[in-house]
């Protein structure tokens, strides 16, 4: 099960259930061009903006809305964000940077990089957990909800609803996780303890091998 006591609860497992939350994890590989070029320069801080590859386009009164509250952001920092429909007809402030696509991994590993704003999905918050960055969540469906629930009990974070959120709301929110330390301590203290547990690629590649060469009768 892609989950663990760090992002999920505790859970009575029997011995043939193993717990491999955040297969995705990973160091940040070195940024290239554009995306590096802005990012190096952000020292006030990078906010990163992903709501995944399933959520791509947001209807226009949303992105309308979205876009306000970013542009009412304090201007020192750089704001990165991943979204594929046109923005040409909506005024983007300057300090915002729109692209198609990003590697996330990267960016979250990016010294400069202070807030994940995501629709919390299973392997971004993973990841945002992995590299110590706080996050503003935005859950739509599946399981992002109750993620999103769970970051915010933990102390990792903020959530939000897409539906009904205000443009001044969404500003107030991140500039409360950025400057509140509180927010970033609670997640870079359990993203050591993350990092110090066995690699879950290879926890999980060592239960499938045993599982291929003896079988799994013996767990049931």
């Amino acid at each position: 099960m892609e989950t663990e006591p760090l992002m999920g609860h505790p859970r009575i497992g029997l011995p043939h259930i193993h717990y491999v939350g955040g297969l995705t994890t990973d160091p940040a590989q070195n940024l290239s061009g554009e995306i590096r070029e802005i990012c190096d320069k952000a020292a006030e801080g990078v906010i990163h903006v992903s709501f995944g590859t399933r959520f791509t386009y947001l209807p226009h009164h949303y992105i309308l809305r979205f876009i306000e509250g970013l542009n009412n952001v304090n201007k020192k920092y750089t704001i990165i964000f991943k979204y594929r429909a046109s923005t040409k007809d909506i005024t983007v402030a300057e300090n915002i940077h729109i692209f198609n696509w990003l590697p996330q991994n990267d960016i979250l590993g990016h010294p400069n990089t202070r807030l994940f704003v995501t629709h919390c999905g299973n392997n971004g918050r993973y990841e945002a957990l992995y590299h110590g960055i706080p996050m503003l969540a935005f859950p739509f469906d599946s399981d992002q909800p109750v993620n999103a629930i769970r970051l915010e009990r933990r102390g990792f974070g903020l959530r939000m609803d897409m539906k009904t959120f205000k443009p001044d709301e969404l500003a107030k929110n991140i500039h409360e996780i950025i400057e509140n330390p509180r927010y970033k301590n609670a997640i870079q203290k359990s993203s050591d303890i993350f990092r110090a547990l066995p690699n879950p690629r290879k926890k999980a590649a060592s239960v499938i091998e045993h599982v291929m060469k003896h079988g799994a009768d013996h767990c049931s």
